[in-house]
């Protein structure tokens, strides 16, 4: 079946705002960033951000764990994108698989879905996975559903989502609206690039084809 795989953070859910506020709060290190920094760690995978922080590599996996508890606090602050809900039941209604892979936790997804009645569209959500390899964990969902590359397309926001699609052999199109600029995301080579959700359709139609 024609598959699309999404991203969650900075790809349907606008959540910077509280990833920073959230990691701040744990780590006191966020406010202290000048905006040229802020845009500079958000080209950078999140190992080589952790290192530039001072988080030191046993750290971060309770980092993570510990941002991911915060953020069920302020899920409901998170808002989906504008143009996101139309584009996603535009998709289902052609017939296109939808599932969201993240490293947040399918349990924060799960009350975002719910809360601006997404979840209808999804027939699967994979939380809490891919932080330092996002691709094993993208095999391992093209695995578990019996997908092919051929007829799956992934959506992101960052250069990883496009080198962990590129290292399986899985079509990536990058998103300008999310957490990394469009110079950054177009040298890292995603087969196409976005501006706006309402874009999404036809160009996933170029590549999968008619889901029906």
């Amino acid at each position: 079946m024609k598959t699309i795989i999404f991203d969650f953070d900075g790809t349907l859910a606008d959540s910077l705002d509280v990833i920073i506020e959230i990691f701040d709060r744990m780590t006191g290190k966020a406010n202290n960033l000048t905006q040229a920094e802020m845009a500079e760690l958000r080209h950078l995978p999140i190992p080589v951000v952790a290192r530039r922080l001072g988080i030191s590599p046993w750290a971060a996996p309770w980092l993570l764990w510990r941002g991911r508890f915060l953020m069920n606090r302020y899920i409901q602050n998170v808002p989906p994108y504008a143009g996101v809900e139309t584009v996603l039941r535009e998709l289902h209604s052609a017939g296109y698989k939808l599932i969201i892979v993240s490293t947040n936790s399918r349990r924060n997804i799960r009350v975002f879905l719910r809360q601006y009645g997404l979840s209808q569209y999804f027939s699967r959500v994979y939380g809490g996975v891919g932080l330092f390899s996002k691709s094993a964990a993208l095999r391992k969902v093209l695995a578990r559903n019996h997908l092919d590359t051929s007829d799956c397309i992934y959506i992101g926001d960052e250069s990883r989502d496009i080198e962990a699609c590129e290292a399986i052999g899985l079509r990536c199109i990058a998103v300008m609206w999310g957490f990394a600029n469009a110079g950054f995301l177009i040298k890292h080579n995603p087969v196409a690039l976005v501006e706006k959700p309402s874009e999404l359709p036809e160009i996933i139609n170029r590549f999968l084809g008619k889901a029906g």
